[in-house]
C-alpha cells in the first residue's frame, strides 16, 4: 500500500481552493472578496489601481433595510407573519447604486462584481438580474482588444 500527505490550500476570503502554493496566492491577489484586492481590468489599462472597497460599497444600497418577513406587510390585507424573506424596492435602489458604482469605477466589470459581492446584495439575487458579469467582462475585454490591435 502507498500513500502519500499532500498539502492543500485556501483562499482566506473565499471557498476557493488547490494544490498549488502559487496559483491560490494569485486567486487570492485578485479575489472579488479579498476587500484590498487588485483588479485585473484595473492594471490592464494602467490605471491607478481599483477604487477603495469602502467607497463602491458605500454607494450600494444595504440588503438589510429592505428585508421583510411579514407576508401581510408585503402585499397587503390581514394574515400571520411567516418565514418569507423579501426585498421590496430593493431591485430599483440597486439599479440607481449600480450606476453611480459604474461612474465610479470607469465601468469595470472586476471592480463593479467586487462591490456587489462584498456589500451583500448578491445574496439576494436581485443585481443578477441587473449587472451580469460574464457578458460585462467579455464586452469590456472585446472593446479593450480592439483598441490595442495595432500594437500586436
Amino acid at each position: 500500500m502507498r500513500s502519500k500527505k499532500v498539502w492543500r490550500y485556501y483562499c482566506e476570503f473565499c471557498k476557493k481552493s488547490g494544490c498549488s502554493k502559487y496559483h491560490i496566492e494569485k486567486h487570492e491577489n485578485h479575489c472579488t472578496a479579498n476587500p484590498n484586492r487588485g483588479c485585473g481590468f484595473c492594471e490592464k489599462i494602467g490605471d491607478g489601481g481599483p477604487v477603495p472597497m469602502e467607497e463602491l460599497i458605500a454607494l450600494l444600497p444595504d440588503p438589510k433595510k429592505y428585508l421583510v418577513t411579514d407576508y401581510a406587510e408585503v402585499f397587503g390585507g390581514g394574515g400571520s407573519p411567516v418565514e418569507l424573506r423579501m426585498y421590496p424596492g430593493l431591485k430599483e435602489a440597486a439599479e440607481k447604486g449600480l450606476e453611480k458604482v459604474r461612474d465610479a469605477t470607469d465601468n469595470c466589470p472586476g471592480c463593479i462584481l467586487a462591490a456587489v459581492r462584498q456589500s451583500g446584495t448578491a445574496k439576494t439575487c436581485v443585481l443578477y438580474e441587473v449587472f451580469q458579469y460574464r457578458k460585462e467582462a467579455e464586452a469590456w475585454l472585446s472593446c479593450w482588444n480592439d483598441d490595442h490591435q495595432e500594437e500586436y
